[in-house]
This record gives C-alpha cells, structure tokens and sequence, in this order.
C-alpha cells in the first residue's frame, strides 16, 4: 500500500475512486468539445508554457496472412489551453509537421479525439486532440499575456486523508494521457499554476528521468495551500509534502533561477506555473520525495491572479436565459458572492502571513503581484451589491483580440437582462430587436454562445466533483 498506517488502504480506495470519477468526468468533457465544437467552430489554442512540447509514441499491431508487425507512430504533442473553452488539453500531430512552429500560439477549426470509431489512440491518449489538418499558426500575444489568467480558474483538487497525509487529484479541466518517446510508460500531465511553500532545508541536486529525458533537476519538498470554501466552515490547510522539481535545462533555468537561489539561504512563498505528473493513477499522495510517484514540474514564476482563483472556488456559471425566439442560455461569466469573497481572500492573505512569520519564509508572492498586468485583471470583474462577476473564458477571449471593452460587455448583458426582467410588457420581437441592434450581443449569442455553453458545462463537472467528495482547491 501507498501508506502503512491504520486506514492507509481504505483511504488509498477512496483517493481510488475520487481518480476515477475525475477520468470519466475527462472523457465526458471531451465528448462534449467533440461534439458541440469539434466541426468548424473556431477556437484558439494558447501555450500554458511557451517553450514546452515533447513527442509521444503509440505502437499498434497490424495482422496479415503472414502475422503480424508492430508499428510505431509518432506524433508531436503539444500542450495548450483552448481559450474559449478554459480547459488544457494536448494537441498531437503527426506526419509533416514543419509548417507549424511548436511555441506558437494556433487557431483551431476542428478537434477530433481519433481517426475513426475503432482508432485505439483515443483510448490510450485521453485528454488529446487531432486536428485533421485545420490548425495555423497565428499571432496571439495580446492574448498569451492572459494565460495566468485563464489558467487561473482550473483548481487543483486537494484531499486530507489523515493526520500528515493528503493528496492531490488533478481538476479534469486540465490533464491528458501522455507515453514517454521509447517507453511503454503512460503518465498523466496536468498543466497547472499552484502557490506553494517551498522548504530550503530539503533542497538536492540530481540526474532525474523527466518525462522521457535524463536531465539534471533541483528537487525539494513542497506545500500546497488548500482552501476547502465552504459559507459555513471556511478552512484553510497546507497540505504535504510533494516533491517539487526545478529542471537545470536552458528552456526554463532562466524563469525559475530567483527561486532556486532564495531557497539556498531560507524557505520561500511562490506562485509557479507548472506541471504535476503522476505516474499510474492521477493522483499523488504526500510523504514521499522520490518522485517515482510522481511530482510538480515548475517551469516559471508567475504572477498570482488571487482574485480569480477565488472567484474560481466560490462561484459559479452565470446564467442568462433567453428564452423567445433563441431558446438558449448563454453563460457570460462566473458569480459568486460578495461578502464571502472577501472573507476568502482575507483568510488566504493571513495564511501567508503565518507562513512567513512561523517558517521564516521570503514572500516572493508581493514581488510577482506587483505590475499593470494584475490590474488590468480588474477590467474583466464587474462588482454589484450582492455577487461579484468574472468574464467567462470565452468573453475573455474576444475583449483582448476584439479590443472590445470589458465594460461595454457587462452594460449590454444588464440591458438585455432589464428586457428579460419585463418580459409581460415586451414582446419577443423587441429582445429580438435588442440584440439585432447590439453587435456585442450579437457576437455573445450568435458566435461564442456555444462556447460559453460548453465551457459552464465542463466547469459545472469539476465544480461537482469538488461537492461530491468533500475536496479543498488548491490556490
């Protein structure tokens, strides 16, 4: 068993079933992307780390009248978040690739989960698309700068099992199946940013296996923040140890070196981009600094979107039916309330406190919130008396490369939700009316409405799960 001590294997079985719930809630929102936006809908695909793509291997076995061979292919594998839609998946290409530049940003016109019902791929690289060929590099800087941002709302779930044992189980808005190049080994990735507490007492140097490659990496033990945001019982934990590991290579030594010189002198507070890998099962349970569990690839420091990742926790799709003609919803945003959002981000602030002042740990967090880049956050929430509002995904995504302002968003949808509310005075050909007039409105509705749908429903799937089983989110 994982853990020796009383309950260990009882549970091991329930973080089991947790784990499972979260693949089949993967390959439920891949049907859905399939589905609803896999045929000529266009989408963006951003890097979550700019430099990262890698290459995997499937083998299959073909059979004729003289046996059978085994082939190999090989495909290009690129992780992105797919802006519109909030959730990170893999990209994998194979063939003549060399139109495409791997640390670019792309727009996608159709995503597939295999080649054919029987293609055994779709099976064994869950959370990955193809493409058939209606991918292009484009320019997406203006909204690159944003990825924090989006990647900001996907939580990681953590479990407290017992005393000084906990786990963390990836969200199924972010993780994909991946096989190392050469090796029969699948792992499961999953792209994500954590505010974690780092300890210097633990901190070695070594030659590490990292997905696939042999390369020198600095290793130490990790805690992450758990917040468990419930109106009634509101609770904060830190939960681990995990080990964290800072790869020495070229591509990423460079957004990572502040943080591996602080921690020779003491323990650090930091936000990281990066990556968990969990080897077998996804999920990773505290204790061990091995890594043959598995571990959290940092690759930069980032920039805390704090105020997103708790209207993350606390909220939830906001809905807006339109009823008439449309009979559709569209989900503009996310809600949560007011006043509890700010007990959440009051007690998150007071827990980093005590964890400066009782490890003597360095804030590296008031260095990477500092800049114009967080406070033009600002301009995407909307706040009201009662709930406070954050542009869904996809509403994000055409403010930036629309250059339409977040406000001029939020007064079209309060004129057509006023509509709604006197809808027995007014007929369905004046809300028709209203947003034939309104090209915001019009672009909401009649272009990005089935993103938005789509997005609230994956959302809704990794909100529930955290209801189902009692889980914290990692911040």
């Amino acid at each position: 068993m994982p853990f020796s001590h009383t309950g260990g294997a009882t549970s091991w079985h329930n973080i089991k079933t947790i784990s499972d719930n979260v693949l089949s809630a993967l390959k439920n929102i891949d049907e859905l992307v399939e589905k609803r936006v896999g045929e000529g809908s266009v989408c963006r695909a951003l890097r979550p780390f700019p430099r990262f793509s890698t290459i995997v291997s499937i083998e299959r076995i073909v059979r004729d009248k003289l046996g059978y061979d085994v082939r190999v292919t090989v495909y290009d594998f690129i992780p992105v978040i797919i802006s519109e839609l909030g959730i990170v998946r893999s990209i994998r290409f194979s063939g003549d690739t060399s139109r495409l530049d791997s640390r670019s940003s792309f727009t996608l016109e159709k995503l597939k989960r295999c080649k054919g019902e029987n293609a055994r791929v779709a099976d064994e690289l869950h959370g990955s698309f193809i493409t058939y060929g209606k991918i292009e590099n484009t320019n997406l800087s203006s909204l690159q700068l944003y990825v924090g941002s989006l990647m900001g709302l996907i939580r990681p779930y953590a479990k407290i099992l017992a005393k000084n044992v906990s786990a963390i189980i990836p969200s199924p808005l972010s993780l994909f199946a991946f096989k190392c190049y050469g090796s029969t080994e699948q792992v499961w990735l999953s792209p994500s940013t954590v505010t974690v507490h780092l300890s210097s007492n633990d901190v070695v140097t070594r030659k590490l296996y990292i997905l696939g490659k042999r390369i020198e990496g600095v290793v130490t033990n990790g805690y992450f923040i758990s917040c468990k945001p419930s109106i009634e019982s509101l609770s904060f934990a830190q939960v681990g140890p995990f080990p964290i590991i800072f790869p020495l290579s070229r591509d990423f030594l460079d957004d990572v070196i502040s943080t591996i010189d602080a921690l020779k002198n003491h323990d650090i507070v930091a936000h990281l981009a990066g990556t968990f890998v969990f080897k077998g099962n996804p999920f990773l349970l505290s204790g061990s600094m091995s890594a043959d569990q598995g571990y959290f690839l940092a690759l930069s420091e980032l920039p805390i979107p704090l105020d997103v990742e708790i209207i993350s926790m606390i909220g939830e799709p906001w809905n807006i039916d339109l009823g008439g003609r449309y009979d559709k919803r569209i989900y503009p945003a996310i809600k949560g309330d007011v006043d509890f959002f700010n007990r959440v981000k009051g007690r998150f602030l007071r827990e980093i406190y005590r964890l400066k002042t009782d490890y003597e740990a360095e804030d590296f967090l008031q260095n990477q919130t500092v800049g114009a880049f967080l406070l033009s956050l600002n301009t995407f929430f909307n706040k009201g008396e009662v709930f406070k509002y954050y542009l869904s995904p996809s509403l994000i995504t055409i403010t930036i490369l629309d250059n339409i302002h977040a406000g001029s968003i939020y007064r079209s949808l309060y004129e057509v939700i006023r509509v709604l509310n006197i809808r027995e005075k007014v007929s369905d050909w004046e809300l028709i009316s209203l947003i034939d007039r309104d090209e915001i409105l019009k672009k909401i509705i009649r272009e990005i409405g089935t993103h938005t749908r789509v997005w609230a429903e994956a959302y809704t799937m990794h909100e529930e799960l955290a209801k189902k089983f009692n889980l914290g989110f990692v911040m």
